[in-house]
């Protein structure tokens, strides 16, 4: 989008800027257009209808919460936009949509797709380091003795340069194979590296692991904030979920206790359970993982899932009047899809490189 207005600007230095932003915008929505209509036909046009009705469903929550009157909304999804429309710095806010209502401004953070248990978060590894009392660059040693190893002993120079060789296959194959499953054992072990770490913390406070839950879905932030869930089902519908993540964090009191599922260093995810009030069985609160970009010499990062979290709206008066939330017939009830399990893969073959810096930390 940058390059495009750039490109723009050079070209026409008679049009003001927010004339050529117009044409940068059509110009990319026409080609998403076009490029959507190529893979599945109709798809374009699905979701427009499902941005229009997810628009529709934030008005009506937000009237719910006593916010009647929207006066300006912007998209916030880059550093420094939050600042820009509210006039302060949020470092826990993430919201991809700012709107000023008659109260003031509030955030709403937009998920999108068909599994039940969302992304909440993305952290990094330095505050996934930081989180679980772990020294600064330890998860980070991990990550640059994989590239080490995919640059000077596999000689795959950047990610261009591994996307040609997976286009080539045949002899090539093995080199991807095996970068592949560099990666995939850096995350194995980032992952244990982080359970580890918060089994000690939590052993040291008894109280850190429901700071630590709540901190990861839901963190206190300047403004009031929600999250959206759209969630699409597989006959081109959706269904809609807003909550306040306030109301969220607020869940986590019916629990009595949280422990750290131990670890054995063959996922890339690592679990919290809790122990609701009154109950002998502990379910899964926090699921995380370290996720990577879409090849072996992408960055690493978090993914957050929270599978105590309902997907239930309460009905619009019941938001303010505080009543339990209303049933939903069967026959309205939409496909669930199971929540993704632990990954087990089998050991693969790794570098040597990673070996040799495993137990030194992660960065």
């Amino acid at each position: 989008m940058r390059r495009l207005l750039n490109q723009l600007e050079k070209d026409y230095p008679e049009f003001p800027v927010d004339h050529l932003v117009f044409i940068s915008i059509s110009a990319l929505d026409n080609y998403i257009k076009k490029e959507l209509e190529t893979r599945n036909p109709g798809l374009y046009e699905q979701i427009n209808r499902h941005a229009s009705e997810a628009a529709q469903h934030v008005r009506d929550q937000l009237a719910a919460h006593g916010h009647t009157k929207i006066l300006r909304t912007a998209w916030t999804s880059q550093e420094g936009d939050h600042r820009k429309f509210t006039g302060e710095d949020d470092q826990n806010s993430d919201a991809d949509l700012m709107i000023q209502t008659e109260n003031g401004p509030i955030g709403v953070s937009l998920k999108y797709g068909k599994n039940k248990n969302v992304n909440l978060r993305n952290p990094g590894l330095a505050s996934l380091e930081n989180s679980a009392g772990l020294n600064s660059g330890e998860l980070g040693s991990i990550r640059d003795a994989h590239y080490n190893y995919v640059v000077n002993t596999l000689g795959i120079r950047n990610h261009d340069h591994y996307k040609e060789l997976k286009a080539q296959g045949g002899t090539s194959q093995k080199i991807v194979d095996d970068a592949n499953a560099s990666a995939l054992n850096a995350q194995k072990m980032m992952a244990k590296k982080v359970a580890d770490g918060l089994t000690t913390r939590a052993s040291q406070n008894p109280e850190f692991l429901r700071s630590y839950v709540r901190d990861s879905i839901a963190p206190q932030t300047k403004f009031q904030h929600f999250r959206l869930h759209a969630r699409t089902d597989d006959r081109g519908g959706a269904t809609y979920h807003m909550s306040d993540m306030q109301d969220d964090a607020a869940k986590l009191n019916d629990f009595d206790d949280f422990r750290v599922v131990p670890h054995d260093g063959k996922s890339i995810t690592y679990r919290i359970e809790g122990r609701r009030k009154g109950s002998a069985d502990y379910e899964p609160v926090l699921e995380q993982s370290i996720k990577k970009g879409s090849g072996p010499l992408k960055g690493f990062a978090g993914i957050t899932k929270a599978p105590f979290l309902t997907k239930v709206d309460k009905k619009i008066g019941s938001l303010v009047a505080g009543n339990k939330p209303a049933r939903r017939s069967r026959k309205n009830k939409s496909s669930i899809i199971p929540p993704a399990t632990t990954a087990q893969n089998p050991e693969e073959p790794i570098g040597k490189g990673l070996i040799d810096n495993s137990h030194s930390g992660m960065s």
